[in-house]
C-alpha cells in the first residue's frame, strides 16, 4: 500500500500531512509552491520545477513517497482511523447548519475525510 505525505515548515508551524493518492499529494504540493511564489512570471505547473526555483530558504516543503506493508497494525490503524473520520464527518455535518461555507472549506474538508476509508480497499 503506497502513502504520500507533504511535510511543511513556514517557521510558524511544522505540519505533516498524508495523502492515500498521488494526485492529491501533488496538488497539495502545488498549492503551496503557489502560495509562496514570488517571481512576477507565473508558477509553473509542475510543483517541482516551481519548489526548485522558490529558493526560499526560510521556507520548506517536502513530499516523499512511502510503501507501507500490509500487516494487521496497519489494517486496524486504518479501522480505528476510518471509525474516528465517520464520527468526525458525523459532527460537521450536524454543525454545519450553523457556519456558512461560502469559501468551500467545510466540504473540502468533509471530501478529504470521505476519501479515507477508501485505503481499506486498496490495502486488502
Amino acid at each position: 500500500m503506497k502513502i504520500w505525505t507533504i511535510r511543511t515548515d513556514d517557521n510558524c508551524s511544522d505540519q505533516l500531512t498524508v495523502f492515500t493518492y498521488e494526485v492529491a499529494a501533488d496538488q497539495a504540493a502545488l498549492t503551496w509552491c503557489q502560495a509562496h511564489w514570488l517571481k512576477e512570471e507565473p508558477c509553473p505547473d509542475d510543483w517541482q520545477s516551481a519548489y526548485d526555483q522558490i529558493g526560499d530558504c526560510e521556507d520548506f516543503m517536502s513530499c516523499d513517497e512511502h510503501e507501507l506493508d500490509d500487516t494487521n497494525a496497519i489494517q486496524t490503524v486504518i479501522i480505528s482511523a476510518k471509525a474516528q473520520l465517520n464520527d468526525l464527518i458525523e459532527q460537521i455535518t450536524q454543525m454545519r447548519v450553523m457556519f456558512r461555507d461560502d469559501d468551500g472549506r467545510i466540504q473540502q474538508a468533509i471530501d478529504d475525510a470521505e476519501s479515507w476509508p477508501k485505503v481499506s480497499e486498496t490495502a486488502a
